[in-house]
């Protein structure tokens, strides 16, 4: 073949192969379907558990914690709400000497000064705790309450954790700065319900606060779920 035929064979074959076209030219591009509207954002804190383009999960109810227990009057202490209790027959309920306390009662004994019985609740996550609680109280009797009585016990399902304290208290503040008092005792209980601490706090002076010792054991066994 001579250099003229090849010539010609090869602007055939280039003309042949501008004809022809790209095999992915005949494959159409998959377009995707049309927005129906603005897309919803997911759920905070969802995002990124979900595929992309997953429709966002529905919002769970916003859960309501109990209220701060209230009373109306004396008279409905302990007989209702989520925590019940039984006060001894002498015990005289009055209503509370501050807005902080959800009870108060005076304890009438044949040993001087009456006895106080202050109650507080302050919801679910109110109050600042056992511990800080506890050392508060027992910080009121200084060195004395290195000699404090500390314990744990479960009525009627519910943890109790109870102290003990005497010797000369300081309520600072809290007691309007009153100046401290000698010869004094603290018999506290603090109850884990389900609406939150409860805090009993009895002071007195010594003598008469021993002499309801067991009048105060029995009210603390009389605590349960309301």
């Amino acid at each position: 073949m001579n250099r003229i035929s090849i010539l010609v064979l090869a602007v055939f074959a280039f003309l042949f192969a501008c004809d022809e076209k790209d095999e992915f030219d005949a494959v159409k591009p998959i377009e995707a379907p049309a927005a129906k509207g603005p897309a919803e954002p997911l759920s905070e804190g969802v995002a990124d558990s979900l595929p992309q383009g997953h429709p966002p999960a529905a919002e769970p109810p916003p859960q309501q914690a109990p209220p701060m227990v209230r009373y109306d009057s004396p008279g409905q202490y302990g007989k209702t709400g989520p925590l019940l209790w039984t006060a001894p027959a002498n015990w005289q309920a009055t209503k509370p000497a501050s807005q902080m306390r959800l009870a108060e009662y005076v304890v009438q004994t044949e040993k001087g000064e009456p006895p106080t019985l202050t109650i507080f609740h302050f919801g679910p996550a109110g109050g600042g705790g056992v511990e800080a609680n506890v050392s508060r109280w027992l910080g009121q009797f200084g060195d004395a309450a290195k000699r404090a009585k500390r314990g744990e016990k479960t009525v009627n399902g519910m943890k109790v954790h109870t102290v003990d304290a005497s010797g000369t208290y300081n309520p600072g503040m809290a007691g309007g700065n009153q100046p401290p008092k000698a010869n004094q005792r603290l018999l506290g209980a603090i109850v884990e319900s389900e609406a939150g601490l409860f805090f009993f706090k009895l002071v007195g002076p010594k003598a008469g606060v021993d002499a309801i010792e067991s009048d105060w054991n029995t009210f603390v066994s009389s605590f349960q779920k309301g």
